[in-house]
């Protein structure tokens, strides 16, 4: 059985604990299905799939930490999405297999 990128991934040590790591592979995951609709030719599977992500989003939704109607960390969880942006492109590229 071959090692997949994520398998790597997980082996490394991650110092900032778990919801970290988690958060970080929900993202990933996010951006590839982005890029697999662009290559999806199903109406019904994508039907399919809004259904499921507006479910999935609701869940969220009932929990993200919030203060007087604001998210807390806005700030912190902006500038993480920059940098997260930059340092998964091509992973995400790679997982795809379009590039080695």
């Amino acid at each position: 059985m071959e090692n997949t990128y994520e398998d790597e991934y997980r082996s490394l040590p991650n110092p900032k604990g778990p919801k970290h790591h988690a958060a970080r592979a929900c993202r990933e995951k996010l951006d590839v299905i982005k890029n697999a609709t662009y290559l999806c030719q199903r109406t019904e599977a994508l039907l399919e799939l809004k259904g499921s992500l507006e479910k999935a989003y609701q869940k969220l939704q009932e929990n993200l930490d919030v203060e007087d109607g604001l998210l807390s960390g806005q700030e912190q969880c902006e500038k993480n999405a920059k940098k997260a942006v930059e340092t998964t492109a091509v992973e995400n590229l790679r997982e795809l297999k379009l590039i080695w």
